[in-house]
């Protein structure tokens, strides 16, 4: 950037490139063109004049030094981020941290920000920070409250559970006399 505020950065772009692009974009929108630039053969001028510079500011960022080294710690740093944020959901998941909706959800966003969706992963950070100051409408998974991992009871668990009939309270483990006493 330093190279652009100096004036040494270079366009790559002629002036004939630009005017023939200035002239394309006045014909193909001449209401757009002209509230940006005016009318005349001024306007097609400070169009090309502007398309050079912004083709200089290209160059100039594109030629930065410490470019590479900022893209590689990007990918690495989404990469993490995605390992983490999948990673974390999973056994937030299986230890009853988090419902199986919000555990999946953060296992797919985990894929989701590799693909460069990261703004819809900010849902999920809201939900856990809301989860975490104890503000979620149904209240927190039970784990929370126990200290310890309350896995979530699978499908098959469920309908086990459902299907089961419901134990007496006056049942006990311990052999009942019948009321014989010895």
């Amino acid at each position: 950037m330093t190279d652009f505020v100096a004036g040494k950065s270079h366009a790559t772009l002629t002036v004939e490139q630009a005017s023939g692009e200035c002239r394309s974009e006045r014909k193909d929108d001449a209401e757009g063109f002209r509230g940006e630039f005016g009318k005349g053969a001024g306007a097609v001028s400070g169009c090309a004049a502007e398309k050079r510079e912004d083709d200089s500011a290209t160059n100039a960022i594109e030629d930065a030094p410490l470019r590479t080294p900022a893209k590689i710690v990007e990918l690495v740093g989404g990469l993490a981020l995605a390992f983490a944020l999948a990673y974390c959901s999973l056994h937030a998941l299986r230890t009853g941290l988090l419902t199986r909706f919000w555990g999946s959800l953060g296992i797919a966003l985990g894929v989701a920000v590799l693909l460069g969706l990261l703004p819809i992963a900010l849902i999920w950070f809201a939900y856990i920070g809301l989860l975490i100051a104890g503000w979620v409408p149904n209240g927190r998974p039970p784990a929370w409250a126990a200290g310890e991992a309350i896995p979530w009871p699978s499908p098959g668990e469920k309908a086990a559970a459902e299907l089961s009939p419901p134990e007496d309270p006056d049942e006990s483990d311990e052999p009942s006399d019948n009321g014989q006493s010895r």
